[in-house]
């Protein structure tokens, strides 16, 4: 019976894999905002983004290879958002920047080619579409931070916003990746802008094309179906 069970679980958690990271990229960005504020809640902060790596990596371990390199780049990242809660400096927080791009970009990477290699329409792919949207946005959010460090005043900011630190690009990421475009944060260089465009645009084309590919496997999905 523990046997059996086991096995149950064991098939439940590998078939919602997404469904764990999405959990905890939706608790990391609800408390991002509230918490990067105040220096005692960022250890909070570190171990909500601790479990994010852990279940991105898990989302993504297909193969031994593809474990092993996301498992690499998650501690590293981890190791250097736990370094900024001891001590800051401007090459921690390029390091810190650099690093979770590569990482973000490589479990979208691993995501798409599920996404991609789907032969039906089912949760779970669903769930995996929703993650990578969240994803690049996160991903921008962290090249913006960037540009801002590297080039102080790449970006003009409503008073409000001024002291927010990296929340407030999380906040612009998806204000720009959803075309909302507010005007709170604006774009002060070319860099800025040319990164902010491509966000707009490849955030729209994604859309556009993740809707095409649901449709398309779903066409196929039925028309599978009579002949079994």
């Amino acid at each position: 019976m523990l046997i059996r069970t086991s096995k149950q679980m064991y098939s439940f958690c590998s078939q919602n894999r997404f469904l764990f990271l999405l959990i905890t990229l939706l608790c990391y960005l609800l408390a991002w905002p509230f918490l990067q504020p105040f220096v005692h809640f960022r250890l909070l902060l570190s171990l909500t983004l601790t479990f994010v790596l852990i279940s991105a990596v898990y989302a993504v371990s297909e193969s031994k290879k593809t474990t092993v390199i996301a498992s690499v780049l998650a501690v590293v990242w981890g190791a250097l958002q736990w370094a900024t809660n001891i001590t800051q400096g401007p090459a921690l927080e390029v390091a810190d920047s650099i690093i979770a791009i590569v990482f973000l970009g490589y479990i979208i990477y691993n995501a798409l080619h599920f996404f991609g290699h789907g032969k039906k329409v089912d949760f779970n792919i669903v769930i995996a579409s929703v993650v990578v949207y969240l994803l690049m946005a996160l991903a921008w959010a962290e090249a913006y931070n960037l540009i801002e460090i590297t080039a102080p005043g790449s970006f003009n900011f409503a008073v409000v916003l001024s002291k927010t630190g990296g929340a407030r690009f999380i906040y612009f990421s998806f204000v720009t990746i959803t075309t909302l475009g507010y005007g709170d944060i604006i774009p002060a260089t070319n860099l800025a802008r040319v990164v902010s465009m491509l966000e707009a645009f490849v955030g729209q084309v994604y859309l556009v094309v993740l809707v095409a590919r649901l449709v398309g496997m779903y066409i196929a999905q039925s028309l599978r179906e009579p002949q079994r």
